[in-house]
This record gives structure tokens, C-alpha cells and sequence, in this order.
């Protein structure tokens, strides 16, 4: 059950929905995920908007290279969804195959956004210059840090067999310890 809260509270972050939000029934994660994205696209157009301060010939320029930079994003934001999907749902026990599939695809999402982002700011250099081009970068990857931390934060660490038995034991002594105080009259440590 934690391992869905995470799944579904990473869900929220990468698509930018209030994780109370991101249970609820009514919606698929593909809806809560393209509202989200569409909000946080909202925001960062702001952000960007308001850092960089465009004259109204940058802005035309810029606006359609960001845009189509944006909707790769959204490509790559789907596939990192599916390994969080895959990730929560092997979280203990996790076998050598499956492992080695979850690294290699993030390694390969990771890769293609560096490529992404190389073609992005190639574009962009024809449109800003100098300290302003510098800044542009900082801000995406300012934006980038922040929603790759909230996500990450979310992600429960992949436990290995051993813990498991550790945490059950555990929780077996704690249940027996409050069975004891329960039967004895002593309120539950």
C-alpha cells in the first residue's frame, strides 16, 4: 500500500497535481498526468516568461522552439512514469533481470533528454545570446533539478530480501510487545 501512495504521489509531482489529488478514482494516471503536465507547462511558461523578459521579436522565435522542446519533454516524462510504475511495483525482492531493465531504460530516458536539451539550446542560441542564453539554461535546469527532487523523494528505496525479514521481524515484535501490554493493562509503547 505504501509502495501505491508513492507511485501515485511521484505521478503527481511529475505531472504537477497536488498529490492529494493524485488518487482519485475518477481520473486514469494518464488524465491526472496530462492535466498536471498542463498546469506545470502553465508555470514554467510564467517563470520563463517573467526571468527572461523576451522583446516581442524573441518571443516569436522562442515560443514554437520551446513548445516543440516541451511536447518531447511530455515523451520522455511518460516513459519515466512507466519505470516509476515498474519501480513500485517490485520494490522488495526485486530479481537481477528486472533491475538491470529498470537501469538501462532510466540510463536510456536520461540520455535522450540530454540529447533533447543539446538540440533545444542549439535552436535557442539564435534567438538569446550571451548572458541571457546562460541564464535560459540555468532556469530549465533549475526547473529540472526541482521537479526530479520532488519526484525522487517519493520513490521508496528498492528493498532486498534481507530487509524484508528484518522489517517483518520487526513488526512482529512490536505487534507480540503490544499483544503483552494490552493483556496486562499497560498502555502500548
Amino acid at each position: 500500500m505504501r509502495t501505491i501512495l508513492a507511485f501515485a504521489a511521484a505521478v503527481s509531482l511529475i505531472a504537477g497535481v497536488p498529490a492529494t489529488f493524485a488518487p482519485a478514482a475518477a481520473q486514469s494516471m494518464q488524465d491526472q498526468f496530462e492535466v498536471g503536465f498542463q498546469q506545470r507547462e502553465a508555470q514554467r511558461r510564467a517563470t520563463i516568461a517573467g526571468a527572461m523578459r523576451f522583446t516581442d521579436e524573441e518571443a516569436a522565435k522562442y515560443w514554437p522552439i520551446y513548445d516543440q522542446y516541451r511536447l518531447s519533454t511530455k515523451a520522455l516524462q511518460l516513459r519515466r512514469l512507466g519505470l516509476l510504475q515498474t519501480l513500485s511495483q517490485n520494490t522488495v525482492g526485486m530479481d537481477n533481470e528486472t533491475a538491470s531493465a529498470l537501469i538501462k531504460s532510466s540510463l536510456a530516458i536520461e540520455a535522450d533528454s540530454t540529447k533533447l536539451k543539446e538540440a533545444y539550446f542549439k535552436q535557442v542560441g539564435s534567438v538569446v545570446s550571451g548572458a541571457r542564453y546562460v541564464r535560459l539554461f540555468q532556469i530549465e535546469m533549475k526547473l529540472e533539478a526541482m521537479l526530479m527532487y520532488g519526484v525522487t523523494q517519493q520513490i521508496p528505496m528498492a528493498v532486498t530480501e534481507e530487509e524484508r525479514k528484518i522489517l517483518e521481524d520487526q513488526a512482529a515484535a512490536k505487534a507480540k510487545a503490544e499483544r503483552q501490554n494490552a493483556s496486562a493493562g499497560q498502555p502500548a509503547t
